[in-house]
């Protein structure tokens, strides 16, 4: 039997020690991320988030097909082979969308009066 109430090394031991290539798809990208066998949706979804820039992780679902139907990941389950993004376009850092973007040629005094105005 195992000991689950175990910490330091002895919990080291319980945790398995195989990987598998996890494919991620998005809706224009494919990425294969090496993941252990143990490895649940929360840590994916924080590894994502930190690749792309501190996004919201409560738009992003992780969808694998079980069946003939979909059936949407919960943070606490575990990673499959080939699962689907959903809320994400690509892997990439968004670009950021200035809600009122200014163009101010020249540097001189009346630039920079627009500028601080």
């Amino acid at each position: 039997p195992q000991d689950y109430a175990a910490t330091g090394r002895a919990c080291a031991e319980l945790r398995s020690q195989t990987f598998f290539m996890c494919t991620l798809s998005a809706e224009k990208e494919t990425l294969e991320v090496p993941v252990q066998v143990c490895t649940i949706v929360a840590e994916v979804k924080d590894m994502l988030r930190t690749r792309l820039g501190g996004m919201d992780l409560e738009l992003i679902d992780f969808v694998v097909k079980q069946g003939c139907t979909f059936k949407k990941l919960k943070d606490s389950d575990q990673v499959g082979r080939k699962m689907t993004v959903r809320g994400l376009e690509t892997f990439s850092a968004p670009r950021h969308k200035y809600p009122h973007p200014y163009g101010i040629i020249g540097a001189g005094y009346t630039g920079l009066k627009t500028a601080l105005w």
